[in-house]
């Protein structure tokens, strides 16, 4: 009986301790509370950053350093070994007084112009690269966001002749009070290749033709393709710098293969008719074809210049391919995944606007303002946008808990939406 007399005192002490005390927060053990942290700690893209954050790339940075790592490599074994080697030939068949195939290669234009297409392909991969393509900042807030919707002046008569419903707003245009113009709220195309999309990831309405990409994890407007190359979505912003990146890097691959192969078809030339030609009449035998031995005996003498004329070929191939392809979309208005996707097979276009101003709007439109922060080391204050935002952190009578309050978290969703403001974090 003492013993459970005990038992009942400490259980009935624990219960008192218990009810002084504040009631733990959950998880309390695992997470604390923050007043502050860096923006970049709360992106919800998979974009790699550097500098603490003063410089973001795509989600595949390492594939993108390895395609700098390839061009400058490359460019490098052109400079070091095939263009001393091939003006050592040039020089011989200078005091020999004979003419060889492809001398243009060797020309100081053609030179000049594989020097500033190489600097050109590194300075646009970097530039596109680094730009924004045209992410629309995601909203991490329990709150869904608002449908869209857009304003317009009010007629009176919808678009079927009849009186409309849409709700009314006065809008002042000028600083005189009676310059009020009325406008009423339209809620836009919900759904379908033309209409805005909901994103449950980022919790946005995407506009049209804006796609989520899986590898960053965002949502970005007028969506072309991820391109792991180069690390990052193409999209709205980046888009006229990749294609300059295309035709740059085309271009230099193609001087290169020339190079190569004008090289191969030199020593090809020498060993049929040079000084080797009685050590050949001596091999013959063993061959079958005159012209595959010395084939064999130019790739062992060149090994260089024959690998490098391969890959550079590939690449020439591939490269050339997926130019004129964003040529072609450029001048029908519209977007790789678009077109691979068939959207407008039976629909029409209505980003398509003609051949000349399509290719104007690609190349020479003004480039829409980043929706982003340039600066992602920047600090973000949490106690602040708790009381003021989405009250949250505000007692309740003076008892130490925190509240959610979700109206005032949904207006401020809402208003971060209409001002297009960057980012909403939920604290």
């Amino acid at each position: 009986e003492s013993a459970n007399e005990n038992e009942n005192e400490n259980a009935a002490a624990t219960a008192q301790d218990s009810n002084s005390k504040p009631y733990p927060k959950q998880n309390s053990a695992t997470f604390t509370l923050a007043n502050s942290f860096i923006a970049k700690e709360g992106w919800m893209g998979n974009q790699v950053f550097l500098l603490k954050g003063k410089i973001m790339l795509g989600s595949d940075a390492p594939l993108f350093f390895f395609t700098n790592f390839l061009i400058l490599f490359g460019l490098g074994v052109y400079y070091t070994i095939i263009l001393p080697h091939l003006y050592r030939l040039e020089r011989d068949d200078n005091e020999a007084n004979t003419e060889r195939p492809l001398q243009w290669t060797t020309h100081s234009a053609t030179t000049i112009s594989a020097s500033v297409f190489g600097i050109l392909t590194i300075v646009l991969l970097w530039i596109c690269a680094l730009t924004d393509p045209g992410i629309l900042p995601p909203i991490s807030c329990p709150v869904k966001a608002p449908i869209p919707s857009r304003h317009k002046p009010y007629s009176g008569i919808n678009s079927n002749g009849g009186t409309s419903s849409g709700s009314r707003s006065s809008i002042s245009k000028s600083s005189s009070p009676e310059a009020e113009v009325e406008y009423e709220t339209e809620i836009v195309q919900i759904g379908g290749p033309l209409g805005f999309r909901y994103c449950s990831t980022c919790n946005i309405f995407r506009p049209p033709r804006a796609k989520h990409c899986n590898s960053c994890n965002v949502c970005v407007s007028k969506f072309d393709h991820h391109c792991p190359w180069v690390g990052n979505c193409i999209g709205n912003r980046n888009h006229r710098y990749f294609f300059g990146f295309l035709i740059c890097v085309t271009l230099l691959t193609v001087i290169v293969t020339f190079t190569c192969i004008r090289i191969f078809m030199q020593t090809f030339h020498d060993l049929d008719k040079g000084e080797q030609a009685e050590d050949l009449e001596k091999e013959r035998h063993s061959h079958s074809s005159h012209t595959s031995y010395i084939v064999y005996e130019c790739i062992k003498a060149e090994p260089t210049a024959v690998i490098l004329s391969f890959f550079t070929l590939l690449c020439a191939w591939s490269l050339a391919s997926l130019t004129c392809f964003h040529g072609l979309i450029i001048t029908i208005g519209q977007t790789t995944n678009e077109r691979v996707r068939g959207v407008y097979d039976v629909l029409q276009n209505p980003g398509d606007k003609g051949i000349a101003r399509n290719w104007f709007g690609a190349l020479c439109s003004e480039i829409p303002e980043s929706r982003i922060p340039k600066d992602f080391s920047q600090v973000v204050e949490c106690r602040k946008g708790r009381e003021e935002r989405d009250g949250r952190g505000r007692d309740i009578e003076g008892s130490g808990e925190t509240v959610y309050n979700s109206v005032l978290a949904g207006e401020a969703v809402a208003d971060a939406v209409a001002a297009k403001n960057g980012i909403v974090y939920s604290f």
